[in-house]
């Protein structure tokens, strides 16, 4: 199964890069550690305020790529879940 990961910081506290890399690093971890997970790539917005979906460029790619069925599972982290 195809397998993507999705993070997200929207916060001025939270927009780091360390607080994007940790959360890449777990989602990665989550689909090596899942038999017959395969990643199919991690997408990243850091985006301060939220507006809408033009406000988030990756998750609109990871939202074709869904459609098109390049991506079966997304795991979302976000800096809540750390």
């Amino acid at each position: 199964m195809n397998v993507a990961v999705y993070c997200r910081v929207a916060t001025r506290p939270q927009c780091d890069l360390p607080m994007t890399e940790e959360q890449k690093r777990l989602g990665e971890e989550k689909v090596k550690a899942t038999p017959g997970e395969r990643l199919a790539g991690v997408f990243s917005d850091v985006t301060v305020p939220i507006h809408g979906l033009e406000d988030h460029p990756a998750l609109t790619l990871l939202k074709r790529k869904c459609d098109q069925g390049e991506v079966e599972k997304v795991y979302a982290v976000t800096p809540s879940s750390i």
